[in-house]
């Protein structure tokens, strides 16, 4: 039985070498020394059927070669996760002298840099910022801002209204805010006047999208209001506004009609991308209108609760997509939104 023992050392040690990885190892392991089959474990079993005179003997050098198995596993594992984490070293091994690869490096968006620059000039009049949703009720949107039920902007092919089928919402009472307008009630309703704020948002109209429209834009809505705000607070705040914002542009002001505020007043500036002379985005006029506004409506006042005898104020509203393609020199509203990197990263 000796003999037995002794080819059964040399034959487990010979494969244990001879192991690649831990898999072969375990297949080894129970091949000798597994509890029900293995070859060393079924020699073990006959001892108690050898004479008295051999079996401590045998015994223990059994038990010596089954520790011999044992340590050299548990050798041969070192050796091979050693093996391996050299190898894993040397192949994630960094050069230090070989030119570093630099990731590709961002920047802001135009109409990011943008906002940051209005942020900055009313933070400079001292205008509060503050936001407002962009899925808004047709209260806020159109009644509230005194703008008629039978108003063309109201109609569903100029606004986007959300589909209320299946649901307890009345149809037509919810849908994506077609301007920033909607945060003049919001606003006398959150702050107590005197105030003025500003509120930058994004908004959403039906529209064909060319040069100089999208059915998705920026806009940014200025507020103020407090006692005897005439006009001529109005025209001196726009004038400082568009002239911080872009600097050594003619600026015009010409009468308009918004529901909102009366008297109303629309601000013209000289094309800065054609120069005046003429392009697709300004339609070949050479001015291009850059914001609304006037002085607040009465019944903007009454729908907040506010007495419209003891205030007065004024609100405008700007493109703020349209003041990036102007600060950008960008010909066409259409490149703001495109995904092309190559394009972005010249601004």
């Amino acid at each position: 039985m000796q003999d037995k023992l002794i080819d059964i050392k040399n034959e487990a040690v010979a494969q244990i070498l001879a192991a690649k990885d831990a898999r072969e190892l375990e297949d080894i392991r129970v091949e000798y020394l597994g509890k029900s089959a293995g070859k060393l474990t079924l020699l073990i079993k006959k001892l108690p059927g050898l004479p008295p005179e051999e079996k401590a003997i045998v015994g223990q050098f059994a038990n010596e070669v089954k520790q011999t198995i044992e340590e050299t596993l548990q050798a041969q594992k070192k050796a091979i996760q050693k093996e391996k984490e050299a190898n894993i070293a040397e192949t994630e091994k960094i050069d230090v002298t070989l030119p570093a690869v630099f990731p590709p490096e961002g920047h802001l968006h135009p109409i990011t840099k943008t906002l940051k620059e209005v942020y900055e000039v009313f933070k400079f009049m001292g205008y509060q910022m503050i936001t407002g949703p962009e899925i808004e009720t047709d209260e806020y949107n159109f009644t509230r801002v005194n703008m008629p039920k039978d108003a063309p902007s109201r109609d569903a092919q100029a606004s986007f209204y959300l589909d209320t089928r299946n649901s307890k919402i009345y149809p037509g009472e919810y849908l994506l805010r077609t301007q920033t307008s909607n945060m003049q009630s919001r606003a006398l309703e959150r702050i107590r006047p005197p105030f003025r704020v500003f509120s930058p948002g994004k908004c959403f109209r039906v529209d064909d999208v060319d040069a100089s429209h999208g059915f998705e834009f920026w806009q940014f809505e200025g507020i103020l209001i407090d006692k005897n705000i005439t006009v001529t607070n109005l025209l001196g705040t726009l004038d400082f506004i568009l002239k911080s914002l872009l600097p050594g542009t003619e600026v015009r002001f010409k009468s308009g009609h918004f529901g909102f505020t009366e008297p109303s007043i629309e601000a013209m500036i000289r094309c800065t991308i054609c120069g005046g002379r003429g392009c697709p985005y300004c339609k070949n006029l050479g001015w291009s209108e850059i914001l609304g506004s006037g002085m607040t409506h009465p019944n903007v006042y009454k729908a907040a609760g506010i007495d419209p005898r003891g205030w007065t104020g004024f609100a405008f509203g700007m493109g703020l997509s349209r003041l990036a393609l102007l600060k950008n020199q960008i010909d066409d509203l259409r490149v703001l939104t495109n995904s092309d990197l190559r394009i972005l990263k010249q601004f």
